[in-house]
């Protein structure tokens, strides 16, 4: 199969052609996060921790299948690391895999590397993934986008996302949205993916939304996202198609209100429970 940047770098020709512009990107990007982290990068710096991250440790003893290629690539993303002097620290991996990202176009690869992410992201602070959050959210949307049909990644771009939510919605849904362009771009897209056919796409993108709301009541939430929830609720109960797909669709939109709901602005649940009761006396088979 194919090899990518980090795979290819474990080889002597791989060595020889590594791009020198990733280098450069990835230097910068490790440098902001250093300094958010209060550890600033240093010019010719000698890396001070050397040993990989506990994560990690566990794929030291694969050597095939999926585990076996993240040991290649982990090992991959280590020399580059030190090759620059960093630090092998989750925060170092991160960087280096988040710049990566949007340019690896082979599945298996992504696959892998979305891998690590999700062992990696339960050791980056909030803060970090507060600032980066712009980034990160567009990275995970251009992965969604452009790999829409490929299911495994969508899932497991998600549960990535979840764990960054997990960690920055305190900080960034209680803000005002209208500001926050890539927040709400994040937001119409899982909506659309919680209600996707495909059940394993469909419950992980709920529980993102879930995780939205979950903090403090929900409320700021409710707020800031109330007139997008109910414009999406109404567009999609009312839109024209096959009975049997509308008929799922309404299932997954019921499940989705019962889940956030109560997060609601009163005034908009209103219209949507108004919409509801439009479709029952226009259609006798709507609530079977």
């Amino acid at each position: 199969g194919k090899q990518g940047f980090f795979l290819a770098s474990m080889t002597k020709e791989g060595k020889k052609r590594r791009s020198s512009a990733a280098s450069a990107s990835m230097d910068e990007l490790q440098q902001s996060l250093m300094e958010i982290e209060n550890e600033p990068a240093k010019e010719q710096r000698m890396s001070k921790v050397t040993k990989v991250p506990a994560v990690f440790e566990g794929l030291e003893f694969h050597t095939a299948g999926k585990k076996g290629q993240s040991r290649a690539v982990m090992q991959a993303l280590t020399s580059v690391i030190l090759e620059k002097g960093g630090d092998t620290i989750p925060v170092s991996y991160f960087a280096l895999l988040l710049n990566s990202l949007p340019s690896t176009s082979d599945k298996d690869e992504l696959d892998v590397m979305l891998y690590l992410l999700r062992l990696l992201l339960p050791e980056i602070s909030a803060s970090v993934l507060s600032t980066k959050f712009n980034d990160i959210s567009e990275t995970f949307q251009t992965i969604l986008n452009k790999h829409y049909e490929a299911s495994l990644l969508v899932v497991n771009t998600l549960k990535c996302i979840e764990l960054v939510m997990q960690k920055v919605a305190p900080v960034i849904t209680v803000k005002s949205w209208k500001k926050q362009a890539k927040l709400l771009s994040l937001f119409h897209g899982l909506l659309a993916l919680s209600i996707d056919p495909r059940a394993k796409v469909r419950k992980e993108a709920q529980s993102i939304v879930h995780v939205m709301y979950a903090h403090e009541g929900g409320s700021s939430t409710g707020v800031n996202s109330g007139k997008i929830v109910g414009k999406f609720f109404v567009s999609q109960l009312t839109s024209q198609g096959p009975a049997e797909a509308k008929k799922k669709t309404t299932s997954y939109l019921f499940t989705l209100l019962t889940a956030i709901g109560f997060n609601i602005p009163l005034n908009i649940l209103t219209s949507m429970f108004e919409a509801i009761f439009t479709q029952m006396k226009q259609n006798a088979n709507f609530v079977r």
